[in-house]
């Protein structure tokens, strides 16, 4: 594209074009933007009005006129127009490749999941129509992030009750609780992504050079290999997190680092040394800090392999290596065997629907590996000279730009062999004669918050909050209350 040509319109204002096309008006470009803002269709304030590439900006002044509730967010096509952005909340760029790739993480970041789906979204349709191609790429990102943020709010709505009846079970039956030290030895992670299966002989070799994180799905891979992990760690708050935990059956040595909403077995609970790991949000957060209780933090991620690696960072001034972090969809499995939820399914294998039909299946549904991808490949990201994608020379389909790919002569050369091994984990004492009664107590006070309701019945809250008809909205009120009802029986049975 030519360079943009600012100029003044016919009523002295500035206006600007590109190969003789006119992104404002070049008569009266302040009236273009009264007469665009007034043709605006919002029902209600939204959270954050969105316009992408405004370019001179006088929109932003008129919008805040009408909207005064609103926050306004520019994306941002050209650096040309940065000595405007001060008419805006935020600005999010998409001027590249990369940035377009990264916009719905952005989005993400910067409005947060919920406020998007209140928030508006309009293109200044000259600037649509001469950055065409980029125009086309970012609408198609902010689809997809307002679809991931719709899925996310109905799937938070009902797994953030589950998840805080994880927190509460792993509070009350958990019998050895270990916070973690720091280690001086490089540490290494291990995903369960294919790449994986030929880094296992090199691994077993170093296993005493090196402090080994293991990611749950990669559970079974490594005891079947017979190395052994510093600790597991999962995340996931779902049934099906805890059937890679079950392998740890006959390992009562092997530490479990649990996010304190995960799901995990009671007999590990009651039996391996478990490490909680608190998030810094939240109603289970609230609890702990009623409970008086400190854990280490964990980050809060999508993905296990991204709250392994914010939490290794923490552990260590060494070195990071992460193997199996393929994060993408394959032809065949997409794991290295065994693979817990592999054999799980394979029990309801027949001849209409088999592995291949698993494999295909498993291959199509590929949108959620693309949004770690992203979280992992963000240049922001603290990765540089520390943290590296580890494989036996592995030819992965993705870059994950700072997380540089390197092999196993890279491993050698830069890690010193040592025999000394990592620091042990410390144990907590914990003094829990009065937990349930304190459960009790912090439910009973918060359980009517809007706080509460916003958390726990996110998705019809939501749905409450946009509703005009009032008889509805009574009805949606009384469903909200009764659900909310079963929610605090459930909690009462487990501090029983």
């Amino acid at each position: 594209m030519n360079k943009i040509i600012f100029e003044n319109a016919k009523n002295g204002s500035l206006t600007c074009s590109v190969d003789g096309k006119f992104l404002h008006s070049k008569y009266n470009p302040i009236k273009e933007a009264e007469n665009f803002v007034e043709n605006l269709k919002i029902q209600k304030n939204p959270s954050y009005i969105v316009i992408t590439e405004p370019c001179i900006s006088y929109i932003a002044e008129k919008i805040k006129e009408k909207f005064k509730d609103s926050k306004i967010v520019a994306i941002r096509y050209s650096h040309d127009f940065d000595s405007f952005n001060s008419e805006f909340d935020c600005v999010i760029y998409a001027t590249n490749e990369i940035q377009v790739e990264n916009l719905s993480t952005e989005l993400f970041r910067k409005i947060g999941e919920k406020n998007l789906l209140t928030s508006a979204f309009f293109q200044w349709i000259p600037a649509a129509n001469v950055f065409s191609e980029t125009n086309k790429k970012v609408w198609t990102e902010i689809k997809s992030a307002l679809e991931y943020s719709k899925m996310t709010l109905f799937t938070d709505s009902y797994f953030s009750k589950r998840w805080f009846l994880n927190s509460i079970k792993n509070l009350v039956f958990t019998k050895n609780i270990y916070q973690l030290n720091r280690t001086n030895l490089p540490i290494v992670i291990t995903a369960s992504g294919r790449s994986l299966e030929k880094c296992l002989p090199k691994l077993k070799k170093e296993r005493k050079n090196i402090f080994l994180i293991c990611v749950s799905s990669a559970t079974s891979v490594l005891l079947k290999n017979k190395i052994i992990p510093d600790f597991v760690i999962s995340t996931d708050g779902g049934f099906w997190a805890k059937k890679h935990l079950e392998a740890l059956k006959n390992f009562p040595e092997i530490p479990v680092a649990l996010a304190i909403e995960a799901a995990c077995p009671s007999f590990l609970l009651k039996r391996n040394p478990i490490i909680l790991l608190e998030y810094c949000d939240g109603f289970s957060k609230k609890l702990l800090d009623c409970l008086k209780l400190n854990f280490d933090f964990a980050e809060r991620n999508g993905t296990v392999s991204g709250t392994a690696v914010a939490l290794a960072q923490k552990l260590t001034e060494k070195n990071i290596y992460v193997c199996g972090l393929d994060l993408y969809s394959s032809k065949g499995f997409q794991h290295t065997m065994p693979n817990a939820l592999e054999i799980f399914n394979a029990k309801n294998d027949n001849k209409i629907a088999g592995s291949e039909f698993r494999a295909a299946k498993a291959e199509l549904n590929s949108s959620s590996l693309k949004i770690y991808e992203n979280w992992f490949s963000e240049q922001k990201r603290n990765f540089q000279n520390k943290v590296f994608r580890l494989s036996e020379n592995f030819q992965f389909k993705n870059n994950l730009n700072t997380m540089e790919d390197v092999n196993f002569d890279f491993f050698y050369a830069n890690e010193a062999k040592t025999e000394k091994p990592a620091v042990a984990l410390k144990k907590i004492n914990i003094e829990k004669k009065y937990f349930a009664d304190k459960i009790h107590n912090f439910v009973q006070e918060n359980s009517k918050s809007e706080e509460w309701m916003n958390e726990f019945f996110s998705a019809e809250t939501f749905v409450l909050k946009n509703k005009n008809d009032d008889n509805k909205k009574a009805e949606l009120l009384d469903e909200i209350h009764k659900k909310n009802k079963k929610f605090l029986q459930k909690i009462k049975n487990l501090t029983k």
